[in-house]
């Protein structure tokens, strides 16, 4: 299951224990956060490329996502290959083209629980919540365009993760993070639209 999540979406496959947060970092990432939309529902489209050591070319994956404040993540893949990941508080659920499923609850896999709270909170400009994982390397500007360099505080994350990057303005553009191996992730935003409320739709795609 971890391959899985890891081909799909990228996002931190390996376990961590999270250190006690900084208060400066988490206040400097709360300021930064409330130049967000605070829209409780998300939508856009992303591009990922996934940079692999020893290969020329990356892995490029397109598709759409859903993001519906204290309900979950959609995160819809179309290109190449068509996936679903479902991120809601307790669990994760994949399904492939085929509609083969697999779920996994968040107490079974720490790498679930570290991807129900990390991508939501980004998604939904609540960068502060970053502060519990990650120490503040290069603070934004205070207006315009941002951009933010991490490392993780987390001994064992960080013998995975080196850094990760986020930029954007009043919506996140880029999403970038780079591994020990050498490997590296990167995904672009884009089309964002947002709403007060989901609809009936959008709400069932999160059951």
């Amino acid at each position: 299951m971890k391959r899985r999540v890891w081909l799909t979406l990228g996002l931190l496959p390996a376990a961590a224990t999270w250190a006690a947060s900084s208060d400066a970092d988490a206040g400097g990432l709360a300021r930064l956060g409330a130049r967000l939309s605070d829209a409780p529902v998300q939508r856009g489209r992303f591009e990922q490329r996934k940079g692999i050591k020893g290969f020329r070319q990356p892995l490029v994956s397109r598709g759409d996502f859903l993001m519906v404040r204290d309900k979950g993540v959609v995160w819809q893949t179309r290109e190449p290959f068509a996936s679903t990941l479902l991120l809601t508080r307790d669990r994760l659920r994949m399904q492939d083209a085929s509609g083969q499923t697999t779920s996994l609850a968040s107490g079974q896999e720490p790498a679930v629980r570290l991807l129900n709270q990390w991508l939501p909170a980004i998604l939904s400009g609540d960068l502060g919540a970053l502060g519990q994982a990650f120490t503040v390397e290069q603070a934004a500007a205070t207006a315009g365009p941002w951009r933010l360099q991490l490392s993780p505080r987390d001994a064992a994350l960080a013998q995975w993760l080196q850094g990760v990057e986020i930029e954007g303005d009043q919506q996140l553009t880029l999403l970038r993070w780079r591994e020990r191996s050498g490997d590296s992730t990167e995904i672009r935003f884009s089309q964002w639209s947002s709403a007060r409320q989901a609809s009936p739709e959008e709400l069932k795609r999160l059951d």
